[in-house]
C-alpha cells in the first residue's frame, strides 16, 4: 500500500507507520436527519435536507523500528506530535486529495510479547469536522468560465481587479447559465487600481483590505456552488460566477464527498 502522508511527511519515513488500513477513507460524511411530528398525523415529515456530519477515519498500520526500544520511542514521537493536533492526511490513492481531521487518540493495541517486538500495531483515532477530501491543486478560473468540481459543494473566493464603478453585482449560474444566487454591492465604489476580494467560505468582503460588509444588500447570499444542483457532473456541464464589471478570478479547491 503506498505510503500515508501526515502534515506533508510520509508517514514510514517520519514516524516508522506501515499502514494496512484506513476506516472512513471512502464512506462519505455522516448525514443527521431532523424531522418533526404534525399533531394528529402519522409519522413525521423531514424538515430539512440531511445535515452533513464530521467524518471519523481510523487509521490502522504498524511501527517498525530497529529495536524495541527504538519501536517505543518511534509511537512515543508520533502520540506527542498528533494526538490533540489538527493534521493534514494524504490519502494513499494517487488522487492528489487531503483531508484535514483532528487526532482524538493515537493507541497500541495489546499484542503478545509487546516488551521484545520490533514492530507494534498503532491506531490512530481522528475526527474531519469539515467532512470532505480537498484537491491539492488549487484551481482558479475567470469570470464566467466554467468551474470544475469535484462531488461535494465548495465556497470560492473572489477577487476582483479594473472594476471602475459605482455597484458591483456578482452571480452565480448554473450549468445551463440561469442565474442560481447574486451577491451584490449596491454602494461599493471602485476605481480602477482597487482589489475587490469576496471570501464565500470565511464570509468576508474587503476592498484593498477593508471590510465592506455593510454595503452588501440584504437580498444577497454568500456562494455556496454544489455539484449536485448547480452542475451536471456526469457530462462535466459545470456552473460559472460572472461580474457586472471588471476582471474576476474565482479561486476554490475542488471537494469531494
Amino acid at each position: 500500500m503506498p505510503d500515508l502522508m501526515i502534515n506533508d511527511v510520509a508517514a514510514f519515513t517520519g514516524y516508522g507507520i506501515v499502514v494496512a488500513d484506513i476506516e472512513g477513507w471512502l464512506d462519505g460524511p455522516q448525514k443527521e436527519n431532523q424531522r418533526g411530528i404534525v399533531p394528529g398525523r402519522p409519522g413525521t415529515i423531514r424538515l430539512r435536507n440531511p445535515q452533513e456530519m464530521e467524518r471519523p477515519l481510523t487509521i490502522r498500520g504498524l511501527v517498525r523500528g530497529t529495536t524495541a526500544f527504538d519501536v517505543r520511542t518511534r509511537f512515543d514521537t508520533l502520540k506527542n506530535a498528533l494526538e490533540g493536533s489538527t493534521v493534514k492526511f494524504a490519502m494513499p490513492d494517487g488522487a492528489g486529495r487531503h483531508i484535514y481531521a483532528a487526532v482524538e487518540l493515537v493507541s497500541s493495541p495489546l499484542v503478545a510479547g509487546q516488551f521484545a517486538r520490533k514492530d507494534l500495531p498503532v491506531e490512530i483515532r481522528a475526527i474531519a469536522e469539515f467532512p470532505y477530501f480537498l484537491s491539492d491543486t488549487l484551481t482558479s478560473v475567470g469570470g464566467g468560465v466554467a468551474m470544475p468540481l469535484g462531488t461535494a459543494p465548495v465556497t470560492p473566493l473572489l477577487s476582483l481587479t479594473g472594476a471602475a464603478a459605482t455597484g458591483i453585482t456578482f452571480t452565480l449560474r448554473n450549468n445551463l447559465a440561469a442565474t442560481v444566487a447574486t451577491l451584490t454591492f449596491p454602494q461599493l465604489t471602485l476605481i480602477a487600481g482597487d482589489v475587490f476580494v469576496i471570501d464565500n467560505h470565511l464570509m468576508t468582503a474587503r476592498k484593498n483590505g477593508a471590510n465592506q460588509l455593510a454595503l452588501l444588500a440584504t437580498t444577497s447570499d454568500f456562494f455556496l456552488v454544489d455539484p449536485k444542483t448547480h452542475a451536471d457532473y456526469p457530462t462535466s456541464a459545470w456552473p460559472s460566477i460572472i461580474t457586472s464589471a471588471g476582471t474576476l478570478t474565482v479561486s476554490y479547491r475542488r471537494a469531494w464527498r
